[in-house]
């Protein structure tokens, strides 16, 4: 079997992320993000209680911009070609569709969190202990098998 996904790991150092929505989705795609070293930018209404723990603490606070706002079109013309990549989470599949064309015109990767076709680029399971940083992903069609082999590998890094 050939599969059409790559793993790439790269250098997230300063790299801009915009992250539009900010519910239970947007907060578990910012939570991988913030296991290294990108700037995000979240914009979106109202937070979920996890991202709102989240940008209490102290080390985000120099990380994490949030714009507790409706999305408009002005927001959407904020990803540029200097944007790394642009995460669409909202609930509104008319505003994730305009973030996907916007960053296709524009070059950026995009994840657009209810749409896999509109999507260049996949959020894996990331497992982390010290140096090593693992990603996990399928194609797509067994998120739980997933998810498992993900588990799986982290407890093996925990005992490890």
């Amino acid at each position: 079997m050939k599969h059409t996904n790559f793993p790439l790991f790269i250098d997230s150092t300063d790299k801009e992320v915009i992250v539009y929505g900010c519910g239970v989705i947007a907060t578990r795609r910012i939570k991988t993000l913030l296991k290294f070293k990108f700037q995000i930018d979240v914009i979106g209404r109202t937070p979920s209680k996890e991202l709102e723990a989240l940008l209490d603490e102290s080390e985000n606070c120099e990380r994490i911009k949030f714009h507790r706002k409706p999305i408009n079109d002005a927001d959407i013309s904020k990803i540029n070609k200097e944007t790394f990549l642009v995460v669409a989470a909202t609930s509104d599949r008319n505003i994730n569709n305009k973030i996907a064309a916007r960053a296709k015109e524009c070059g950026v990767f995009h994840s657009i969190a209810d749409a896999k076709d509109e999507c260049d680029v996949f959020f894996p399971a990331v497992r982390t202990k010290d140096e090593v940083v693992i990603g996990i992903a399928g194609d797509g069609s067994n998120h739980k098998k997933t998810r498992k082999i993900a588990d799986d590998i982290g407890k093996f890094l925990e005992n490890n």
